[in-house]
């Protein structure tokens, strides 16, 4: 699969959803994570024994970290519906937390410049217990 402009693995992992416990949830939501980390791990350790004799062959491993690192940045991010944002829903236990998000601020932006808003107001809903 081709992901901003680089080739990435691809796995289905809807079928979790069905697991009742949010940790297993979590665990499958960042095991890509963890390989890319892995991956990441092994390409910087064979750059750094093979830089001696600085040729492509042997360059390539920085590249190949270097873009384990950032696939696992992205897929972190907890703005866009990737990995992080759904170990991020199943951790608050918000399943619509994008959608809720956004509302709170259009909400809020339109009060703020004086506009009326057209849906009904949204409060964030925060669990006391899961904060403290």
């Amino acid at each position: 699969m081709m992901y901003l402009g680089l080739i990435v693995f691809f796995a289905d992992t809807s079928a979790a959803w069905v697991f009742s416990d949010k940790w297993k949830r979590m665990a499958v939501a960042l095991a890509g994570t963890l390989v890319n980390l892995v991956f990441m791990s092994i390409a910087f350790w064979i750059w750094e024994f093979s830089r001696h004799d600085v040729s492509p062959e042997q360059s390539i491993w920085f590249v190949v970290g270097f873009f384990c690192l950032y696939t696992t940045l992205v897929n972190l991010v907890p703005f866009v519906k990737l990995d992080g944002y759904y170990a991020l829903t199943d951790l608050l236990d918000m399943p619509n937390l994008r959608e809720e998000s956004f509302a709170y601020i259009e909400q809020r932006f339109h009060s703020l410049v004086g506009l009326r808003h057209r849906g009904s107001a949204v409060q964030p809903r925060l669990d006391r217990a899961a904060i403290y």
